[in-house]
């Protein structure tokens, strides 16, 4: 039995690890403050609102028997929300260990235990994973690649 972080261990985490981009209610009234304007925050909502809608629209109520590979998961906004919705395992991939820190701090605070973490780049994806995934996340990274053609083919050799 996996022991349940306590409220002063989140609190810590939430300090050690900041700056926040993304607001994480971690329970018990514990949250992540974003370190972007308040005017901007709104829009993950709006995001989660739009990806929940197209994945509903395309799996209907089969999201218990597919899996979801995130790409570029930055904190783990995204794939915890898969999670959370019930994709029974979500693999994430960031270039950059910080994020991965904060995503696995978030995935604890919050009980959810199907997600995988792992440092990779969208460059050598199909050769670092070696399978597919039904859902594959790519959501806000192309614009960050130096090579889009090259890691658009790596997203269609993993999906």
């Amino acid at each position: 039995m996996e022991k349940k972080m306590t409220a002063a261990e989140i609190r810590q985490g939430i300090k050690e690890l900041g700056p926040w981009f993304y607001r994480f209610e971690l329970g018990e009234g514990l949250e992540t403050t974003p370190a972007i304007p308040s005017s901007v925050v709104g829009i993950f909502d709006t995001r989660l609102q739009m990806l929940f809608d197209a994945v509903d629209a395309h799996f209907g109520g089969r999201l218990s028997d597919i899996e979801c590979l995130d790409i570029g998961c930055h904190e783990g906004y995204y794939s915890l929300a898969m999670a959370r919705r019930g994709v029974p395992n979500v693999v994430a991939i960031d270039a950059r260990a910080e994020n991965l820190n904060r995503a696995r701090f978030v995935s604890e605070a919050m009980g959810v235990n199907n997600v995988l973490y792992r440092q990779g780049r969208v460059e050598t994806l199909a050769a670092d994973l070696g399978r597919t995934f039904e859902l594959t996340l790519f959501l806000g990274l192309l614009y960050h690649v130096e090579d889009p053609m090259r890691c658009l083919r790596q997203v269609a050799a993993v999906t």
